[in-house]
């Protein structure tokens, strides 16, 4: 858990560790870019950021794709694309404009 936390982060993670609750996640502060995954609402959206919280989703989802790419240090994507992100057929539903499902 990072501190202060200027990151993407696990919300689970944050709760348990006490430094937020629940409630403090949904309030004004905090943005959700994935379900579970936090970060501060001054975050720059962009590929990085966007790849940082995607390494936190469940097991068995992976970065795919031109953001793949990215994380590997190519010039491929522009800043702002949305972070391609690999999931299992039968697991859970990505429901964000920010990252795509394959």
């Amino acid at each position: 858990m990072p501190a202060p936390l200027t990151v993407p982060f696990r919300g689970s993670a944050a709760t348990a560790a006490g430094p937020l609750t629940k409630g403090q996640l949904r309030g004004p502060t905090w943005q959700r870019l994935l379900p579970g995954v936090h970060a501060p609402r001054d975050l720059p959206l962009d590929t990085g950021s966007g790849a940082a919280a995607a390494l936190l989703l469940p097991p068995g989802t992976a970065i795919g794709g031109l953001s793949a790419a990215y994380l590997w240090g190519t010039e491929l994507v522009r800043p702002q694309s949305p972070v391609s992100v690999v999931a299992p057929r039968n697991g859970w539903t990505i429901r964000d404009h920010r990252i795509t499902r394959h």
